[in-house]
This record gives C-alpha cells, structure tokens and sequence, in this order.
C-alpha cells in the first residue's frame, strides 16, 4: 500500500509499506507498529515489521527535550565567551617591573613559518604589519626548501634569511616573528650565535617539545617531540634578547600548554584561536605589535 492511502475503514489511514508500515487510527489517537501486527493492534508496545517504531502506551517516543535544551544552553555560553573574547585584551604575564613591554624603534621584520607551513600561511600576517606601517619590503617571509624536513636543516635557510634582510635594507638588526617550530629554528640560530636580531615573538612554539608529535610522522615530527635532540639544543640556549610568548588556551598541538611558555620570556595569551588560528588572529597580532613597536606609536594594527 502506498504513503496516506486507506486500507478500507475510512477512520484508520496506512503509511508505509506491507512489512514497515504505521496505522493511524483516527478514532482514539493510537499509532500501530510497523507490519501486520501493528496493523491489526492499533496501538500498545508494538513493532510489528523491519521498519516498525517503538510504540509505547500508544504513543510514540518524541526527543528528549532535555538534551535540547542543554545544548542550546552550551551553545549560548559558548558564543558569548567568542563575543566578549572578542574585545578582551590579551592577558600579559612575565613583565618585569622597571621593563618596557614596547620597543625603541620599529625595525624590519622576518616571520618565520612552522612545520608543513610556507609564505601562504603567513600572508595575512604580512599584511597586517604592512598595513600597520611597516613598508613592504621590510617585512620578510622565511620559505624553507621543504617544510615538511626537520628542525636542522631551517638552520641555514633561517640564518641566511636574517642576512639577505639586514643587507636589502640596511638596518643593523632585525625582529622575527615565529610560529610553532619556526621558534625553535630561532631560538637554536640565536643560540649558535646569531646577534643580528634584536627581539623575538614566538608564536604557538613548543618550547620544551610536544606529546602531540608522537603522533605525526617523518623527521620534523621526531624534533618536536620532548626530550628530542633539537629541542634538547633549543632549550640550552640562553634567551638574551627580549621575547614574547604568544599563547592561546585552546592550542591542542602544544601540548602540555605549558610547552608554549618559555621561562624568562613575557606571555600574551589570547582568547581563543586555535594552533594555527594564531597565525590570523587580530589580539595575536596586536600584541606582536606593540611589542615590536615603540610606546608613542600611532599605529593600532586594526585598519
């Protein structure tokens, strides 16, 4: 029998088919299961044929209103918590008093990708210091040979970077901008004796490694697991330059989230990107600049 027809008693209507069908008995309200015995009862605990409901009491089931409500509840307190985050400023910890939390000057700027990352994922950023006042050709972007290769071989491609950018543009020091493992590239080139960069922002760095990279594969996934030779070398280098640690909560790569704060360094946490969402995030992005800015700057990183 086919959808809305009547089996011969004007007060029932059928729906479904010969084996997974309802009855719908017009007279008292009461859904029969699926097949013929639901046909025939009416009504009661019934789930006659393959596709028959379960019928209990005559009715059928409806969802749990409960449930619902608590998720339309989770789902509110999580947009507000976006909403007010939103305009929250960054949470700084680490300034030590008689410090300044801003620069002297401005000079050029190397941003300096993570792992798997190049040039692409950075744009956004570039342009978020071009449009904050930094010329164009003095924000450079670090491409390494292969992004997936590992912490080692950056080195060269990192110390080379730094060079070609003092030398376009002339200034004596330069600041850098590093994402994830693109910070501990930094911080092994600074402790090998780098002395052409001034201050650094890290940005989702795992300092002291990362359980999460047992879980990924090939030799840049071997340097950023804790206790490794590359991280090992990253950590026994002295900080001696001012740096800031750029954080968020909901960073599931750096993990534990300690990890992504270095001792000595000045914190910014932000609520609440992602690992990468750092990286496109407008208070990450603001409290880089500030930092790498000097106090009296009319800049405001937001146009």
């Amino acid at each position: 029998m086919t959808l809305g027809q009547s089996d011969g008693d004007a007060d029932d209507v059928y729906y479904g088919g010969e084996n997974g069908g309802h009855v719908i008995d017009a007279r008292d309200g009461k859904i029969g299961g699926g097949g013929d015995a639901g046909r025939e009862n009416g009504g009661g605990k019934s789930g006659g044929g393959p596709g028959g409901g379960a019928v209990e009491g005559g009715r059928a089931r409806g969802p749990d209103l409960r449930w619902i409500t608590v998720s339309l509840v989770a789902t509110g307190i999580a947009m507000g918590i976006a909403i007010a985050a939103a305009f929250m400023s960054p949470h700084v910890t680490g300034l030590q008093p008689g410090s300044s939390f801003t620069a002297d000057r401005r000079v050029p700027v190397l941003l300096v990708p993570g792992w798997t990352d190049g040039p692409a994922d950075l744009q956004w950023l570039r342009n978020r210091f071009v449009t904050a006042g930094w010329p164009e050709q003095e924000v450079g972007v670090v491409e390494f040979e292969e992004p997936w290769g590992g912490g080692q071989d950056r080195i060269p491609t990192l110390r080379a970077a730094v060079a070609e950018l003092t030398r376009t543009t002339g200034s004596a020091q330069i600041d850098i901008v590093a994402h994830s493992m693109g910070g501990l590239a930094t911080r092994v080139l600074l402790g090998r004796g780098e002395e052409r960069v001034r201050r650094v922002v890290f940005m989702a760095t795992p300092h002291a490694g990362s359980i999460g990279a047992w879980f990924a594969f090939g030799p840049a996934a071997r340097d950023l697991r804790p206790r490794s030779s590359f991280v090992h070398e990253a950590a026994s280098s002295p900080l001696r330059i001012p740096a800031l640690d750029v954080v968020s909560a909901l960073d599931f790569r750096v993990l534990p989230p300690q990890s992504a704060r270095l001792p000595g360094a000045i914190t910014a946490e932000v609520c609440c990107p992602g690992h990468k969402g750092l990286l496109f995030d407008l208070e990450a992005f603001d409290a880089a600049r500030r930092f790498l800015s000097p106090p009296d700057s009319v800049l405001d990183g937001r146009h």
